[in-house]
């Protein structure tokens, strides 16, 4: 497989090829706008030869001696292998230069267009011919000059000499200076790479270095830098995930482990029954943080591979509290409250997957009845706007510090009164503001210490065709 051109050979060889097309294109109408100024030149001495050959050979019974003398000086200073031809209204040529001149006479039909044209200037290669109709008191003529420009094609010669010989040079000089552009264009991603190649698994914390460099160069290292410390952060967030996944699940495998040696042991029926019954216990613990667990990673997934429908919200908190039978809630009583009467299906209607706004509400609903005192209810209210549905769920329980509700949200985390009343895994909340996020919904909590807590849920309403 060829190997990838280097972006500095890609830069030098753009900036070259862009240097020498235009210096090209400006050689090329330096010649061209010389080439055109030569044969107009070399044109108006045609015409000043025809003019003089007039002159000469049709005007001498008007000139005098002085003047005609002059036009003979002028006529003999002619233009090297100049032809001259002069016919008459019959067609024949009653003047040649030089005298001896035997080439073919001009046809009719030649001498005929030249007479209805007036005048026709034309080009032969290295030729340039001018024809010209004379009226004169004899009659009319028509008078015929061909010529090679050689000085003016030497001068062509001489100049494409020049030009082609300063592209060369141009060229030269071009690569060298683009080649020197290049590397120092380049110099700056070199030292990012060679930085970046630094930096593993291992030395997270390791910063690109920013200099006074250009803005966008700027721009980018602090993009690295803000890409690596994200990393950072999430390497940080997944240790510490899997060292707190690791204790939750280690701590009631220990247990289950000792309570089985014990029972295993025990001889009197009602404390083995009393072993059991800790054992369910723990594995209902496992069940439960697996399930967690298992509902965290489907939110990880790209949001596109989540199947997503039109869903009304308030039967997803029916099915999340028909789910919750196996929490035991002495005592304790769950309402579901409308803000404002529903007259419509789609006034609560969301896109959203059904599976994980039912996880979503069993973990709110949970820690409502797990949080709250006796005698207390739970309330759920569900309500709508112009375009959201919300849902709001509210317990009378302890409360959580001002101080701790911004830490509440963060896997693994549990708030100091709560922390050693009742058994969790600090699981719940975190994957309830995954779940929200992948619904693009807002997730706020609002609590004071003694009061309970609010969790209020905005989804964005769905559109019904």
């Amino acid at each position: 497989m060829l190997k990838s051109i280097s972006l500095k050979s890609k830069v030098a060889t753009v900036f070259s090829l862009i240097v020498i097309l235009l210096l090209g294109a400006f050689a090329l109408s330096i010649y061209l706008f010389f080439k055109e100024t030569q044969q107009n030149i070399f044109s108006e001495r045609l015409l000043e030869r025809a003019r003089t050959t007039a002159n000469l050979i049709l005007e001498k019974d008007e000139l005098d001696s002085i003047s005609f003398q002059k036009v003979e000086e002028i006529f003999a200073s002619g233009i090297p292998d100049e032809v001259i031809e002069v016919y008459n209204e019959n067609n024949q040529r009653v003047f040649t230069e030089p005298l001896n001149l035997h080439t073919q006479l001009k046809s009719p039909d030649q001498l005929n267009r030249i007479r209805k044209q007036k005048r026709i200037e034309q080009m032969n290669g290295a030729l340039q011919s001018f024809a010209e109709l004379y009226q004169d008191n004899q009659g009319s003529f028509v008078i015929i000059i061909e010529a090679p420009d050689t000085i003016g094609l030497r001068k062509l010669q001489s100049l494409r000499y020049i030009l082609g010989f300063a592209l060369l040079l141009a060229f030269l000089v071009t690569v060298v200076v683009g080649w020197f552009f290049a590397q120092r264009l380049i110099k700056p991603f070199s030292r990012i790479i060679s930085e970046t190649q630094s930096i593993t698994e291992h030395n997270l914390a390791n910063r690109l270095t920013i200099t006074n460099e250009s803005v966008e160069i700027q721009q980018l290292v602090h993009n690295i830098n803000d890409l690596l410390s994200r990393l950072e952060q999430s390497f940080q967030a997944q240790k510490v995930f899997i060292a707190n996944v690791s204790h939750e699940i280690r701590t009631p495998l220990s247990i289950i482990l000792g309570e089985l040696e014990i029972a295993s042991l025990e001889k009197d029926e009602a404390a083995r029954q009393a072993q059991l019954k800790s054992f369910r216990e723990e594995v209902r613990r496992l069940v439960r943080l697996s399930e967690q667990l298992l509902w965290l990673a489907h939110t990880a997934r790209d949001r596109q591979d989540i199947y997503f429908s039109k869903i009304r919200m308030d039967e997803v908190v029916f099915e999340a509290m028909q789910s919750i039978g196996r929490i035991r809630a002495e005592n304790r009583k769950v309402n579901v409250n409308y803000e404002k009467d529903p007259t419509d299906d789609s006034l609560l209607m969301v896109n959203g997957n059904n599976d994980l706004l039912r996880a979503l509400f069993i973990n709110l609903i949970e820690n409502g009845l797990k949080y709250s005192p006796e005698n207390t209810e739970v309330n759920v209210n569900i309500g709508f706007g112009d375009n959201e549905v919300t849902v709001k769920v509210i317990n009378e329980g302890a409360g959580i510090p001002l101080s701790e509700q911004p830490k509440i949200f963060k896997p693994f985390y549990r708030s100091t009164p709560t922390k050693n009343q009742v058994a969790g895994h600090g699981i719940g909340l975190y994957l309830c503001k995954q779940i929200a996020l992948v619904h693009n919904a807002t997730l706020d909590l609002k609590s004071e210490p003694g009061k309970g807590a609010v969790v209020e849920l905005r989804f964005r309403r769905a559109e019904i065709a």
